[in-house]
């Protein structure tokens, strides 16, 4: 998985680029937590799923709203 941020996108409203190497740090724990549950070393049960879909929501929202602070 990989995520990609543009720093077009800002600096066109007049914002400076975000700084995004925090999304390294998600990127590599969600890397890690697909490979735990590969390996069977997490069990994914109905409370893991709630929990999972929770966060992935909240981020799908924060990157869907028009606020220019948002993550787009």
């Amino acid at each position: 998985m990989h995520i990609v941020a543009s720093a077009t996108q800002p600096e066109e409203a007049g914002l400076p680029p975000p700084d995004v190497s925090w999304l390294a740090q998600i990127e590599q724990l969600v890397g890690d937590l697909a490979m735990a549950v590969e390996r069977g070393d997490v069990r994914a049960d109905r409370v893991f799923k709630g929990r999972i879909r929770a966060v992935a929501d909240r981020l799908l929202t924060l990157i869907s709203n028009d606020d220019p602070g948002a993550l787009n």
